[in-house]
């Protein structure tokens, strides 16, 4: 590649953090720059915050700059080589990035996931790499092998994949979360799940309390299933618990809300006041936990995320309860 091509690559700085973490290697510090004045350091962070424009793999063996083709995956973008080892980071562009930390948009972040799991596994990658630094491709340290400058699209590198089914492939993340042994992205997605399936639940408490403490829990919540064997980094923790307590938060308050309308229209005050004084007690005890899990329902099922055989599973239910009761919900909201 041309020297001014690969000028060229570093000078679109829409693909690259405005400023970026760097150091001069292990047992130096890591400091934030402006990108340019990073780019002069030997590790340099190249994705910005919650975005991913490049997919990163650690291999740390002899002849890793090759593990691509090794394992007849396409050329990288770039090859990184570390001359004293032989170890390398290899590195494949997105045309389109894809967001590590929106809620509401988990189905490109578990397709990201997938498509990275499979191809660090086929280069027997490293597990434990964070993906915050990476080797500079532009630094003299480095022996750099240029290839490929036109970006993928993830279903391009998909196509090089023989990816497991969708189900099967997250049903092993989840298994691997026992053990914390997840590559990145995987980590998100768990983190994600977790983070949502407990704030569903925990929401209910917060009601009418201010919208700050509500944050504050989600993000101790959050910090505290950060366990993996690499946790992610902390700025990735803020943003994925911000995403996860703004959506639910939302949701949880419009399902609230509308399901009372759905409650008003189907006339239960009237039959409720038919019921006996004992009837009275027992079966507003009886409908404060049905009430909690339809509105828990419903406000999953808004995510978009989850079928409806998931959220019906989730709260204990039949799917055809689930059904009953959303055709209710979206006939009052109209």
């Amino acid at each position: 590649m041309s020297a001014i091509t690969q000028l060229s690559l570093f000078d679109d700085q829409t693909r690259f953090p405005q400023a970026a973490y760097c150091s001069d290697g292990k047992g130096f510090p890591t400091r934030l720059r402006r990108f340019p004045l990073a780019l002069k350091k030997p590790q340099i962070q190249i994705n910005p915050p919650t975005l991913t424009y490049w997919l990163i793999f650690d291999i740390d063996r002899e002849q890793g700059g090759l593990a691509w083709d090794f394992a007849g995956l396409p050329y990288p973008t770039w090859s990184v080589v570390n001359p004293e080892n032989g170890h390398a980071h290899i590195v494949y562009g997105l045309e389109v990035p894809v967001c590590t930390s929106e809620a509401a948009r988990l189905a490109p972040l578990r397709y990201l996931a997938a498509v990275y799991s499979t191809l660090a596994e086929r280069m027997d990658a490293d597990k434990g790499y964070a993906g915050l630094l990476t080797h500079n491709p532009t630094h003299k340290q480095w022996r750099t092998y240029w290839g490929r400058m036109q970006p993928y699209s993830l279903g391009e590198l998909a196509d090089y994949l023989d990816l497991p089914p969708y189900s099967d492939h997250f049903k092993k993340e989840a298994q691997n979360a026992a053990n914390q042994d997840i590559f990145a992205y995987g980590r998100n997605c768990t983190l994600f799940d977790q983070l949502r399936a407990w704030a569903y639940v925990a929401v209910r408490e917060h009601r009418g309390n201010k919208v700050s403490a509500w944050n504050a829990a989600v993000a101790a919540q959050a910090e505290s299933l950060n366990i993996f064997a690499t946790p992610l980094q902390p700025n990735e923790v803020k943003s994925i618990a911000k995403s996860v307590a703004k959506w639910v938060w939302k949701h949880d308050k419009e399902a609230y809300a509308r399901f009372r309308e759905v409650q008003r229209g189907r006339g239960l005050k009237t039959r409720r006041e038919t019921l006996s004084k004992a009837g009275k007690a027992s079966g507003a005890v009886r409908r404060a936990a049905s009430d909690e899990e339809r509105i828990t329902a419903i406000a999953m099922y808004l995510d978009g995320d989850y079928t409806q055989a998931e959220v019906a599973q989730f709260v204990g239910k039949t799917q055809q309860w689930l059904s009953k009761i959303l055709g209710e919900y979206y006939k009052f909201s109209k």
